[in-house]
């Protein structure tokens, strides 16, 4: 049950295996009823008022012979119109038991599933969706013995991590101990490649990266560098040598280390490595607004790279001297993108990223 804006009533039930999902007036007439499900069971678990108070989000449990018990969510608006429902789960059986919005404006629902792991064995199970019930990201928390656990309940704290709430059971069915588990998700990670002020002229160059993730307490960190070698650090600065020039793949990688997760979070970007014989710098770190084109000049194929840290939707856009648009590439979201000579004709053309910022470089075909 729950209690609308509009001074009306939610109520959510179970009706011939089925979601039903009732609007009550101040009076208590009904205003209108809503069914959900399909051929299989369908029971209902929670509703409440999105923060817009125009919109509803009911959550509850399906059936079906194709995917196995789901969880399944649905938003309405105050008329009872369906916007959209979702079903969220793998082959296995992922049972919902509570739901909320977070601060942000989005929603998680939570529960127990043992379709992501080996065994077979329920772990707690959390979804985080938009409100166009887009999926932002999943959690699990394996199982350890030969238990399992049922996540019944989730709160947010005032600082943005989560706790989620359970019992765990045991194979002979019984429950054993309850657990209150907190876990926080970054939005982003905060990275960034700095070249040391010393200047170098033959290797080994030396390059400083600095880690700038958000909660960084919360996870442990293992750099790969692109060379073939990775150091497993939690340290805000480290420093690796590079033996040659060249442009390397660069990855940081978080692993979560509350409660043996094995979720984890990868950033990847480039860093180009010059051997200078002049004072200038020999190591250039990415900046926004620099363009990496290699191999420049290139007879068939070539890699541009950027950053775009934020996943942005770029633009790439060949311009011969001319001004003319001879190539165009668009909705890129990556940090790098390959592209091929064609039938373009030998020459100097320019190369133009767009996105919220233009980045332009020159490009030599040869």
């Amino acid at each position: 049950l729950a209690e609308t804006a509009e001074a009306v009533y939610l109520v959510v039930d179970d009706e011939n295996s089925d979601i039903v999902l009732t609007s009550i007036g101040s009076g208590g007439e009904v205003l209108w009823k809503r069914i959900f499900g399909g051929e299989g069971i369908d029971q209902p678990v929670d509703v409440i008022n999105a923060s817009n108070e125009d919109d509803y989000l009911f959550a509850g449990r399906s059936y079906s012979a194709q995917t196995g018990e789901d969880f399944h969510v649905g938003l309405l608006d105050c008329f009872g119109f369906v916007n959209w429902t979702r079903t969220f789960g793998g082959k296995g059986t992922d049972l919902c038991y509570d739901l909320m919005e977070t601060a942000d404006g989005d929603f998680i629902a939570v529960g127990s599933s043992n379709s992501f792991n080996d065994q077979g064995r329920f772990d707690f199970y959390a979804v985080k969706f938009d409100t166009y019930g887009k999926i932002i990201w999943t959690k699990t928390f394996p199982t350890v013995d030969n238990g399992g656990f049922l996540a019944q309940q989730v709160y947010e704290t005032t600082y943005g991590s989560f706790l989620v709430a359970g019992p765990e059971l045991s194979n002979s069915g019984p429950e054993k101990d309850s657990y209150l588990i907190e876990f926080i998700y970054p939005t982003e990670f905060g990275l960034s490649f700095q070249s040391n002020s010393q200047h170098f002229t033959s290797p080994p160059y030396e390059v400083q990266f600095r880690n700038n993730t958000p909660n960084a307490e919360y996870y442990d960190f293992v750099w790969h560098f692109g060379d073939g070698e990775s150091l497993a650090s939690s340290a805000t600065e480290v420093s690796h040598h590079y033996m040659a020039d060249g442009m390397y793949t660069v990855k940081l990688v978080a692993y979560e280390h509350d409660f043996g997760s094995v979720d984890s979070l990868v950033y990847q970007n480039y860093i180009t490595i010059e051997g200078m014989s002049t004072s200038s710098q020999s190591l250039k770190a990415i900046h926004p607004t620099d363009v990496i084109i290699q191999p420049n000049p290139f007879s068939t194929t070539t890699t541009i790279s950027f950053d775009n840290r934020y996943q942005e939707n770029l633009t790439l856009k060949l311009l011969d001297l001319n001004g003319r648009i001879v190539k165009e590439i668009q909705n890129i979201r990556g940090s790098a993108i390959k592209i091929s000579r064609s039938n373009l004709p030998p020459g100097m053309y320019l190369a133009e990223l767009r996105g919220k910022t233009t980045r332009r470089a020159r490009l030599l075909i040869e």
